[in-house]
């Protein structure tokens, strides 16, 4: 099956499901099946574009199992790596050197079915995340089938997991299976996983007053906002920063007083003032120019308490 858009515009994920089979399951090679087999992707112009092997994760590979051909792009010359949308390519299995000559073979052919039909980004992921559950499921019992042929009398291998009554992920042994088989997987269709793995974007900003007065409203229409305003009007419509400013001093208060009680010395109360005015500015609940003073006047504190305040008889 061939899907776009997965990573980038246009670009082409072509996804086959194979069959490597020997007439006796106890009796076939001892070599992994990516060392015995690779697998060709040939566009409608009979050039070669695309090679890989299969991902040697159940049985040494052989049996049924997935590979996958990744391109970026959208070119149909022979010295790129990316075939056209919807061409009717081949796709070739064919044993190496090992098996002699000529090496054991087979090619399927592209049709038009073998193509998404979604449009939008979104639409074709979603397509992609029920095709690869299906064909997880499909390996699964083929594959714990092949163990009770040799004779096993429990299930051994999961593939897909249920995080509801509705809703199928890729259990461990599954992301470890398609993963290998489809680089990038996690990124074209996140869904298929039941722990999300994104990549924040951070922003650098000039942290100066104009910001602070965005942080003001950062609790508006909240509990804690509600409160502020409670507070604002029980002392004669101050404003709210104000009641948020007296509410971060009386705890930097409280804090310094406890510290004091419990280590005999302000330095620790100190050192925890000032995370917590900074973070009470970051959360709009502090003024920025009362925070620079208390700051200053915390630096002035410690350095007095750590350099020059005479040591104890």
């Amino acid at each position: 099956m061939c899907f776009r858009h997965m990573l980038e515009a246009d670009d082409y994920l072509c996804v086959a499901r194979y069959n490597l089979a020997w007439a006796n399951d106890t009796d076939q090679p001892v070599l992994a099946v990516n060392q015995t087999f690779e697998f060709l992707y040939e566009d409608e112009a009979g050039c070669v574009v695309g090679n890989t092997t299969a991902f040697p994760f159940h049985n040494l590979g052989y049996g049924k199992g997935l590979v996958a051909f990744y391109f970026q792009g959208n070119n149909t010359a022979c010295d790129s790596e990316t075939p056209d949308w919807e061409e009717l390519g081949n796709i070739t299995v064919q044993g190496n050197a090992l098996f002699g000559s000529p090496p054991p073979s087979d090619t399927y052919t592209l049709t038009g079915s073998n193509y998404a039909e979604s449009t939008s980004p979104a639409d074709i992921r979603e397509e992609l995340r029920q095709y690869l559950i299906a064909q997880a499921l499909f390996l699964e019992l083929d594959w714990n089938q092949f163990w009770v042929k040799l004779g096993a009398s429990q299930r051994t291998i999961d593939l897909l997991t249920f995080i509801s009554s509705t809703y199928t992920v890729l259990s461990t042994s599954g992301e470890a299976y398609l993963t290998e088989v489809i680089a990038g997987l996690r990124n074209m269709c996140p869904l298929l996983f039941s722990i999300q793995i994104t990549t924040l974007t951070a922003e650098e900003n000039e942290y100066d007053y104009a910001m602070s007065e965005e942080f003001k409203g950062t609790f508006d229409d909240t509990p804690i906002g509600d409160a502020m305003l409670a507070g604002s009007s029980l002392l004669g419509g101050v404003g709210v920063q104000v009641v948020g400013t007296i509410a971060t001093v009386l705890v930097v208060i409280a804090v310094m007083v406890v510290c004091a009680m419990k280590w005999q010395r302000a330095s620790p109360g100190i050192l925890i003032a000032f995370p917590l005015v900074i973070i009470s500015v970051r959360a709009g609940l502090f003024e920025m120019a009362i925070m620079a003073v208390f700051v200053a006047m915390c630096a002035l504190m410690l350095g007095y308490f750590m350099f020059f305040r005479p040591a104890a008889g």
